[in-house]
């Protein structure tokens, strides 16, 4: 299984990534390892993501969001192609999630 996921920064600027352990993957970009949370100013906010059946499916949807045209705007990129994730947490695929916020602490204490 893989994700494709959307994260806001406090920059109020939005990133698109893939990984196959979307856990481990937020914990990096909350701990500012990536050079994407550098840019986009910590606090990170998941906004939305999406789960597929392989890593190869997660990286074609992650770049067709991306290299699009004209890129969509992110509320079109929700309402759209990403599932909310208001709808993940009903279904408890991301547990440890409070308000749209996911710190470190809770994500590699898991």
């Amino acid at each position: 299984m893989a994700w494709v996921y959307m994260l806001r920064g406090s920059s109020a600027r939005f990133y698109i990534g893939s990984t196959t352990d979307l856990y481990r993957r937020l914990a990096q970009h909350q701990l500012g390892m990536t050079y994407s949370a550098r840019r986009l100013g910590l606090p990170l906010e998941l906004v939305a993501a999406k789960q597929l059946d392989s890593l190869a499916e997660a990286r074609r949807l992650e770049r067709q969001l991306k290299h699009k045209n004209r890129p969509m705007r992110p509320q079109q990129l929700l309402a759209g192609v990403l599932l909310p994730l208001y709808l993940l947490v009903l279904l408890s695929a991301l547990p440890f999630v409070l308000r749209g916020r996911v710190t470190a602490t809770t994500l590699l204490s898991r």
